[in-house]
């Protein structure tokens, strides 16, 4: 028993029997478990949905102009559409406009492309943490799925067309291909692992230097450990008795040669596809306008928000988001929050220590060098994080277990606490499934109390503008310029937005549309701004209201106002 105690120290696990489960049986449990809150957020809470909100429709647009590139064999479109990308690059526009292509184009279809990326994510992550305390130590893995499937900023996230979820599954993916990799000493698995981290850089430029930066770091750690495996390939190779040939060890590419020469080896295939990525994109097509809209928006956009000042509420902000905003419980939260920060047992189980070298290099980084602070910058941790707390978890549970006599006890006590903390986080949780997930930052919220929605006024405009008349809208607050791109995609007339207000033909347009909210004092100047020019304009009898139609529960009146003049026969 000591000596399995020792072997777990420093970071071999011994364990045969974690359980009554089978590795497979778990993986199903696992599977099953996350297809059933997929199927939950998309039914429950995609569906009942309203209008994309400002970035979600900016992310759609983009999918939508390269799905209708493709869709038309337009090759050249494509390119463009594709090398256009600047403010954030275009791997989630491809993946989005396969989606389009397959589903239709709408607010549902690209939601569900981020609901399938939560499945897939959080497989994954039981896949590797099943990997943390031993090859296939189930426990680890499915805590941390538990974990994933009850997050409710990761619950949140599943349900909006956002980059965060795509940011999270390459992480997890790229975790899981570094410890494949890592056991299996083969080179393609290496270059996987650069693939994956490869395509952080054409999927958000943030996202791209905090987890090249943590795996650059994992890499290093990588180094202290060459002299134990200098010792393994030597005890491998050393005949047991004269009469015994000397073993060689299996090479490919020169791997298991030499520790110092094979790590430097591993180190070139990984770092060989994020290069040419790299390369690819920021020296390819329009080069120079990527890198203006990379400082720019480095600087300029992404500096004003959410920026803190004060050197504690900087440092606090992220271990309070993990302790708020990532758990159901908070007393859960505060245990999770302190397992990654317990480095004594990283030092002792080196799969551990890799990954909190990746959430530590992360966090500290995003709090000193990155400027604005939201929680959503270190949403794709959160399987690592989880995966943490759970082998942590499981290594002292295992470790109580050889020590004391009577460890049922001590079971006994996690299962009745366990259930304490579900009894507590349960009306949130219940909240949190039916889409009701205000109490987190970037939260969302479904209005079950009504079933007007926003959408329901562009479809009004729609319906009651003739395609072949031009249109021009101003500020729409909750309507962005994006969504007003995507619902008349099709028309047969130029459709102007708050984006063109300054080109000549905006004011020669024969519609313009406005939606007027009863409670106006929580609006933006621009929508007020433009409110006050069509009612300028109908007095001065330039323009005569149309049309109109209103939503009580909403406080809504979605307007239209044409030109006096305007002959309508006709079309």
């Amino acid at each position: 028993m000591r000596k399995e105690l020792i072997m777990k120290q420093k970071g071999i696990s011994t364990s045969t029997d974690p359980g009554p489960f089978s590795f497979k049986m778990a993986f199903g449990l696992a599977f099953f478990a996350s297809l059933l809150v997929t199927l939950v957020v998309f039914f429950n809470i995609v569906l009942r949905l309203d209008i994309f909100h400002w970035d979600e429709s900016h992310h759609a647009v983009y999918g939508l102009w390269v799905s209708q590139a493709l869709r038309a064999f337009d090759w050249s479109g494509f390119w463009y559409w594709t090398n256009h990308q600047a403010y954030w690059p275009f791997f989630h526009s491809w993946l989005l406009a396969i989606f389009f292509l397959f589903f239709g184009v709408s607010a549902t279809s690209a939601r569900g492309l981020s609901v399938l990326i939560f499945f897939v994510t959080a497989v994954l992550t039981y896949l590797a943490g099943s990997k943390i305390l031993d090859k296939k130590d189930w426990r680890p893995g499915l805590l941390a799925t538990a974990l994933v499937l009850t997050s409710p900023l990761m619950i949140s996230f599943a349900a909006q067309n956002m980059l965060e979820g795509l940011g999270g599954v390459e992480l997890i993916a790229a975790v899981y291909a570094y410890l494949i990799a890592k056991e299996k000493k083969q080179w393609y698995w290496f270059l996987l692992l650069g693939g994956l981290l490869g395509l952080t850089v054409i999927t958000k430029y943030n996202y791209a230097v905090l987890i090249i930066a943590s795996f650059v770091v994992v890499d290093l750690l990588d180094i202290f450990e060459l002299p134990r495996v200098a010792g393994q390939a030597k005890a491998i190779a050393k005949p047991k008795s004269k009469h015994q040939l000397v073993k060689t060890v299996p090479t490919f590419l020169g791997f298991e040669k030499a520790p110092l020469l094979d790590w430097l080896r591993q180190t070139g295939v990984t770092a060989l596809p994020i290069l040419l990525i790299t390369l690819l994109w920021f020296f390819g097509a329009d080069a120079e306008r990527k890198w203006q809209m990379l400082l720019w928006t480095k600087s300029e956009v992404a500096g004003g928000q959410a920026t803190l000042s004060g050197f504690w509420q900087n440092l606090l902000f992220y271990p309070q988001a993990i302790v708020n905003d990532f758990v159901l419980s908070y007393w859960l939260g505060l245990l999770v929050l302190l397992a990654n920060l317990w480095l004594l047992l990283g030092l002792k189980c080196r799969r551990i220590l890799k990954l909190q070298a990746i959430v530590w290099t992360t966090l500290l980084l995003s709090i000193f060098v990155i400027g604005n602070k939201m929680n959503r910058n270190i949403y794709f941790l959160a399987p690592a994080i989880f995966m943490i707390f759970s082998a942590s978890f499981f290594y002292y549970f295992d470790l109580a277990r050889a020590k004391l006599k009577n460890y049922r006890l001590l079971f006994l006590l996690l299962l009745l606490g366990l259930l304490v903390l579900a009894g507590l986080a349960w009306p949130r949780a219940v909240k949190m499934y039916s889409g009701d997930i205000q109490d987190i930052k970037h939260g969302l919220h479904v209005n079950r109390e009504t079933k007007e929605r926003v959408a329901d006024s562009l479809r009004f405009f729609r319906d009651n503008i003739p395609q072949t008349g031009s249109i021009s809208a101003g500020s729409l607050y909750y309507v962005s310029p994006y969504v007003l791109y995507i619902y008349f995609r099709n028309w047969q007339a130029p459709v102007l937005t708050a984006f063109q207000m300054s080109d000549p033909n905006f004011a020669k347009s024969d519609f313009f549309i406005a939606l007027e909210y009863q409670d106006t004092q929580r609006f933006e100047a621009p929508m007020l701004e433009w409110l006050a020019v069509l009612r300028k304009n109908e007095a001065a009898q330039q323009l005569q209201l149309w049309r109109q139609k209103s939503w009580p529960d909403l406080g809504l009146t979605a307007k239209i106002y044409i030109k006096p003049n305007l002959n309508l026969l006709g079309r």
